[in-house]
């Protein structure tokens, strides 16, 4: 064999090792998947593939009502913002509830690309700063661009809010706003498209 062919074997074989070493997470509780969804973060490609999968799988074969019940499997419920909890919290009308929903897909399609550039934006930022001799005028460059992106993803955000509000009576308005200030302290009342 030449050198290219056992390169190309050697890769392969490493990457179906990975593979198969990651957790098989179907013997876990649904309790325990969601102690552990904030440990994701820092696992391997891998696990959290393995997790995202198990946690899909289970989500796919629940009702939406057990669904609502679980133990913040889903990503909705542990942020809190299941539709079936809104329209708990905030008493939606059947109509109400779709009209949310529609609204929610449709805003979270438009901000995906600008998540991810964001994300890359702060990735290189992070990249720049890591070097033994920092480009200041790149940073300086990259924060700006990373400014300009949060900024489209607040009116984007807002423009979002102003969307749910429109079809909101002004008390469930106020239920709102203090539903999403509970849920979300951080982004100071921002919802997630």
């Amino acid at each position: 064999m030449n050198k290219k062919t056992v390169t190309m074997i050697t890769a392969m074989l490493l990457g179906f090792s990975s593979i198969a070493s990651a957790t098989d997470y179907s013997s876990y509780s649904d309790a325990k998947l969601s102690e552990m969804r904030g440990t994701m973060r820092t696992a391997s490609q891998e696990e959290r593939q393995a997790y995202q999968t198990e946690c899909q799988k289970r989500t796919a074969l629940t009702s939406p009502d057990q669904r609502s019940n679980r133990a913040g499997i889903t990503r909705h419920k542990t942020k809190g913002s299941s539709p079936m909890i809104l329209k708990e919290q905030l008493g939606l009308s059947d109509t109400q509830s779709r009209q949310l929903q529609e609204m929610r897909q449709k805003h979270a399609g438009l901000a995906t690309k600008e998540r991810s550039r964001l994300a890359e934006l702060q990735r290189q930022l992070m990249d720049a700063s890591m070097t033994s001799n920092p480009d200041k005028q790149r940073i300086a460059v990259l924060a700006q661009q990373i400014g300009k992106e949060q900024s489209d993803l607040a009116i984007m955000r807002s423009a979002s809010i102003q969307e749910v509000a429109s079809v909101l009576t002004p008390k469930q308005r106020e239920k709102m706003k203090t539903f999403m200030l509970q849920i979300s302290p951080r982004k100071q009342g921002g919802m997630k498209m």
